[in-house]
């Protein structure tokens, strides 16, 4: 009879340990030893440098599709403010009967 989780690997096993030898739950993990950030996960100089040719591109992209989700919008709004629903249907209030 199997024990409860014994179909899984152990953390033991060859395979599912990481090479670096650093436990998965650490936090550099999910960094990793990139040289780009430093202990206090802050930017390195040289992920700055390596940034800085795309900064001036990607804020001219952001302001664009920016600028288009506005546009959109105060379209959409202006379009539905002109329109004065005269093809929509209100029913009539009920009538109610007074019987006792």
């Amino acid at each position: 009879m199997k024990a409860k989780g014994a179909c899984l690997p152990s953390l033991d096993t060859p395979y599912l340990k990481r090479p670096h030898g650093r436990p998965r739950n650490s936090s550099t993990y999910m960094f990793g030893s990139s040289s780009y950030y430093d202990r206090q996960f802050r930017q390195s100089p040289a992920l700055i440098r390596a940034r800085k040719p795309y900064l001036v591109k990607n804020a001219v992209v952001g302001s664009a599709v920016a600028a288009f989700a506005i546009g959109v919008y105060i379209y959409t709004i202006r379009a539905i403010g002109q329109d004065e629903f005269e093809d929509v249907k209100v029913p009539d209030t009920p009538v109610q009967s007074s019987q006792k």
